[in-house]
């Protein structure tokens, strides 16, 4: 949207991210904002066009993470220092910004136990206790912040550019994003995600593929997998590794591959109607790569075993 209507941008905005106030300070407001949900989170694009000082309370249980597109003042009381790097809002007190006027900023903005969940997938384990994220933490991030930087426009253009993405692709996106946020802004469990991957059984391996042979819709994703069975997402690629030589996707599309052949040939079991059926309930989103891998893994198009299934 554009506008000059300082309370249309405002409360635009903070549907979608936050609550907070805009003082006009010089200039004529000149307002864009664009705003993608992706899964449970919002990503926004702000600009004002004009220098404006915005006062965000206290966010208490949301997560909303800021990166400056070019130079943003920033404080508690006062405008006290200049940022470019990605930072989040104070859950417990306001946050002044004086943004650029013309290069303006992105939002990401969920709640603050959606990121905790994504911590646990990441870790292997729930974090002990509340999730904190604070500017002054003496913990260390594992990841520079122009890692982040770098996420949070990939996945901004692609939500800016592409509308009505599949379920999967933006549960995918989301996970970027959220990973991202923190393995690259300190927060009271960073240590969590410096201490590399414990050692954990191959037995994890077995419980995985179990459990991908009962879940493994088309929504299902691997960060989805190690949750399900306790480890981060680098351990689950460890164990499958050694266990059965294969990376959790593969062994994913391996389980769904073998799923969708029994529908196609009916073996022990009815016939699927159309190679569409078949593909999606097996958990396939792309009916071209499901055939391309389908005939080189079997020999045939998934539609020749169908048609010889069905003139049975």
């Amino acid at each position: 949207m554009r506008t000059r209507r300082l309370h249309e941008l405002r409360d635009s905005v903070a549907r979608a991210a936050t609550p907070h106030e805009i003082t006009l300070r010089g200039g004529k407001l000149d307002g864009a904002m664009e705003a993608s949900p992706v899964a449970q989170t919002n990503v926004v694009f702000i600009r004002y066009g004009a220098d404006v000082l915005v006062e965000a309370g206290p966010t208490g249980d949301r997560f909303v993470l800021t990166l400056p597109l070019g130079p943003m003042g920033v404080g508690r009381d006062t405008v006290e220092r200049r940022l470019s790097s990605p930072f989040v809002l104070a859950p417990d007190r306001r946050t002044l910004m004086a943004p650029e006027p013309v290069d303006g900023a992105l939002v990401v903005a969920t709640s603050i136990a959606r990121v905790r969940d994504q911590l646990a997938a990441l870790a292997g384990t729930a974090p002990d206790g509340d999730l904190e994220f604070r500017s002054e933490s003496a913990e260390r991030a594992p990841l520079p912040p122009a890692y982040l930087e770098s996420a949070c426009r990939s996945v901004a253009e692609t939500l800016f550019r592409c509308s009505g993405l599949p379920d999967l692709a933006a549960r995918s996106l989301e996970q970027t994003l959220l990973s991202a946020a923190l393995l690259a802004v300190p927060h009271n469990h960073s240590r969590m995600l410096l201490s590399g991957s414990a050692r954990v059984s191959t037995s994890h391996a077995e419980t995985a593929r179990a459990w991908m042979a009962d879940n493994h819709g088309v929504t299902v994703t691997v960060p989805d997998v190690a949750g399900a069975v306790g480890l981060s997402v680098r351990q689950l690629q460890s164990v499958t590794m050694e266990r059965f030589g294969l990376t959790p996707t593969a062994l994913l599309r391996g389980i769904r591959l073998a799923d969708a052949r029994r529908r196609l040939t009916g073996d022990g079991g009815d016939v699927a109607t159309t190679v569409a059926s078949a593909a999606h309930q097996a958990g396939f989103a792309h009916l071209g790569r499901f055939a391309q891998v389908y005939r080189r893994t079997y020999g045939e198009t998934p539609y020749q075993s169908l048609v010889r299934a069905q003139g049975r």
